[in-house]
């Protein structure tokens, strides 16, 4: 008992003798602690002036880079006959059709009273049921549905009305490679309100 005691009581002046020392410690670094607090709020400070500083130039920046990204778009509505053209005589039929169904609904919501983009509008749209007629005519001659090359009138209402037998118009070319024919299938799916299914069917039989 006595020798615990002895441990037990030498244990405590160990643990007096540390508590001691950190209040030593703790003492000995207040003053860098304040110094630290006070440069801390400096910088907080600091910092605050420069947010308040640069909100107005951050949003001038905003409204900058909004406005280019109007322009760049507008440059691509101004820049879309031309765009459609190249990606037809390309055979990109596909990204010819998903170039103008992505802007079409832009230019009939705003080329009311802007005569530029009503002549774009107009442009793209001739160019587009262009293309449908020849994809259309490429697609059902290649399947075997039709032996001549037919050409499809259109009513007032640009509804498609049966094709019209032309036995003296030139034949159609057999497509260069198989991925035409799908090229041709794909613009039309993505031009047409139609049978996806009868798309396909041709497109294999083609």
């Amino acid at each position: 008992m006595q020798t615990l005691v002895y441990e037990n009581y030498s244990r405590f002046i160990d643990a007096t003798d540390a508590i001691k020392s950190i209040n030593v410690n703790v003492e000995a670094n207040e003053e860098g602690l304040k110094k630290l607090t006070s440069s801390m709020n400096n910088v907080s400070e600091q910092s605050r002036s420069i947010e308040q500083a640069l909100g107005t130039l951050r949003d001038q920046v905003a409204d900058k880079i909004r406005i280019q990204r109007l322009l760049s778009r507008l440059d691509a509505l101004l820049k879309l006959p031309v765009t459609l053209q190249t990606q037809i005589e390309n055979g990109k039929y596909k990204s010819a059709a998903q170039s103008y169904r992505s802007t079409a609904t832009i230019l009939a919501r705003h080329s009311e009273g802007f005569e530029s983009l009503k002549s774009i509008e107009t442009e793209c749209s001739t160019i587009l049921e262009n293309l449908q007629k020849d994809l259309q005519s490429k697609l059902l001659h290649w399947s075997g549905r039709v032996t001549t090359v037919e050409s499809f009138s259109y009513d007032d209402n640009d509804e498609a009305e049966e094709p019209n037998k032309t036995e003296d118009s030139p034949p159609v070319r057999p497509p260069k490679e198989l991925s035409e024919v799908f090229e041709c299938a794909g613009a039309l799916y993505f031009l047409q309100d139609g049978d996806g299914e009868d798309l396909f069917s041709m497109a294999i039989a083609a």
